[in-house]
């Protein structure tokens, strides 16, 4: 059977994951898992309380939808570091072994093997969710750790899954099947290419950020139109990231693009093309969701916040730090806009500065191939 392969896996990528992040994981452990049991209160709760008061920050975190999403966001991040560390692990000439081992079982034993060994790197939140099982049992909370168990199941699927991939290609990075190869791939949509071969977990993390608010959202309902300009606000502010790596992709790798013969215009439209397909899920949610007035409206009010942001980066370049100065100075602009009901005036300006900043230094800077 696959279980000396399943412990292999374990010595090798679960025990040594623990043994690199020890320190976070006891810093972890400490200043916030422990904070609910040993909290000093500061005189401001009288000493006979101080126990109910743990037990009501501890059964905050099972019955509180708001905690389950930063939670939910904890274990991808915690996630995401595991896939760095078994992905580095991979290219290291010690587990070359694994490509001419381990692809001797059936892709399902491999997938078995692969989802125990992620559940062992992630016995920390397998511990959070037993203790909230148990907890959530004994007082009638059971919905958040039940949700909070299939997350946490379908998270390690997807390692698991991911980790399959990677330990059937072929040694020096050479992929076996080619999934995108046949498809078409017009000027405007590279990026989105460059996104699903680099860039898949930022954007899976970002997506589900957006999902995190949408069940927000679903579960509370929007009466206020102002409530859900800055919803689609907040879905802006997740793709920054995004709108930055395109830059760098455009100044390092899609530099031959400077001599298509593409008007301005055309680039342009390109550019909110791109977004309009990157933007699809929050596009689809909002025209499911509310009326075709408000659904528009949102859409191109989130639209020409992320063309004004992606344009500022032909203006400012790859500078980090001025372009997230600026990126909260935006947000702030546009939080105010909201709050005064100015949401026509600010996509006007979004638009405008867009336009103009496209036109203007689209070129700038850079010489043709």
């Amino acid at each position: 059977m696959h279980a000396p392969f399943t412990q292999v896996l374990i010595r090798s990528f679960g025990k040594g994951f623990y043994r690199v992040h020890a320190g976070l994981l006891l810093f972890f452990f400490v200043a916030v898992v422990s904070y609910c049991f040993f909290i000093n209160y500061a005189g401001t709760i009288p000493t006979s309380q101080i126990t109910v008061a743990s037990l009501v920050i501890t059964l905050t975190f099972i019955t509180s939808p708001f905690m389950m999403g930063a939670v939910f966001v904890v274990w991808a991040l915690y996630a995401f570091k595991s896939w760095q560390y078994v992905a580095a692990q991979l290219s290291l000439p010690a587990s070359q072994y694994l490509f001419y081992s381990a692809t001797a079982f059936s892709r399902r034993r491999q997938f078995f093997s692969w989802y125990v060994a992620q559940l062992f790197i992630m016995l920390p939140a397998l511990a959070y969710v037993l203790f909230a099982l148990v907890l959530g049992g004994l007082y009638g909370h059971l919905q958040i750790p039940l949700w909070s168990l299939c997350y946490l199941l379908v998270l390690v699927a997807v390692s698991a899954g991911g980790y399959v991939v990677l330990a059937n290609r072929l040694p020096g990075g050479t992929s076996r099947v080619g999934i995108t190869r046949q498809w078409r791939k017009p000027f405007f949509s590279l990026f989105i290419y460059q996104l699903i071969h680099q860039h898949k977990v930022s954007w899976v993390l970002i997506k589900t950020a957006s999902l995190a608010v949408m069940w927000y959202v679903a579960l509370h309902g929007v009466q206020d139109f102002r409530a859900l300009q800055l919803v689609v606000l907040l879905f802006v502010m997740a793709h920054v990231y995004l709108l930055y790596q395109d830059q760098r992709f455009e100044t390092f790798q899609l530099k031959f693009g400077l001599n298509f013969p593409y008007s301005r215009s055309r680039l342009f439209a390109f550019l909110a093309l791109r977004y309009a397909f990157i933007f699809l899920p929050e596009i689809g949610w909002l025209w499911l969701c509310f009326s075709l007035p408000w659904a528009l409206l949102m859409t191109v009010w989130g639209l020409s916040m992320l063309v004004c942001l992606r344009s500022l980066l032909y203006v400012i370049g790859l500078h980090t730090g001025v372009y997230l100065r600026w990126v909260f100075v935006f947000f702030i602009g546009m939080f105010w806009g909201v709050m005064y009901g100015q949401v026509w005036a600010c996509m006007a300006l979004c638009l405008g500065l867009s336009a103009f900043w496209f036109y203007r230094f689209y070129y700038r800077g850079r010489s043709l191939v």
